[in-house]
């Protein structure tokens, strides 16, 4: 339990005033960079498990997360260790809900599991740069990388994923399971 704990904190590092089923258009990435959330319908019919570790000062956590999109509502289920949900996340394109299970602290902000989500799987709506193979930077105004993932093969859904918050000092890595 105290890995999934930290876990959520590392997942979303800047905290923000956040209200339930807040209508969300658009996010904001380090920055300040806009980002407008992909709808549901982009992502295709899903239903998948995936492996999240977070890398942030040096410390390390882990946990499995549960991908859940239908009839245009996209669910992301954060899991205990045991298996149990430990927050669930809905999108629908427009409304934003969060319910997290009340034995396990969410100190951070929902929009941050969004907007990850969307940079890992429907990263097309930003201006990247330097993009290689396999790997797209997001720079600020002065050329300062923001953003940088990176994956490792053709299929982001069959591939591992780590997008490296530069400004924010956190790194995520998305492996399917």
């Amino acid at each position: 339990m105290r890995a999934l704990t930290l876990a959520l904190l590392l997942l979303s590092s800047c905290a923000h005033n956040w209200r339930q089923g807040e209508v969300v258009t658009s996010l904001r990435l380090d920055g300040g960079v806009p980002l407008i959330p992909a709808a549901p319908a982009s992502f295709g019919e899903r239903d998948l498990q995936q492996l999240l570790v977070f890398q942030r000062d040096g410390k390390e956590a882990e946990f499995h997360a549960r991908v859940e999109n239908r009839g245009g509502r996209l669910n992301l289920v954060g899991l205990t260790p045991l298996g149990e949900e430990a927050f669930v996340l809905s999108w629908d394109g427009s409304l934003l809900r969060f319910v997290p299970h009340p034995a396990v602290p969410f100190q951070g902000d929902p929009r941050g599991i969004l907007a990850d989500f969307c940079l890992a799987f429907a990263p097309s709506a930003l201006p990247w740069d330097g993009s290689v193979a396999g790997r797209l930077v997001l720079r600020d105004s002065s050329g300062e990388p923001l953003v940088t993932i990176e994956q490792h093969g053709e299929d982001p859904w069959a591939s591992e994923i780590k997008i490296t918050h530069h400004r924010y000092g956190y790194s995520l890595c998305i492996s399917p399971e």
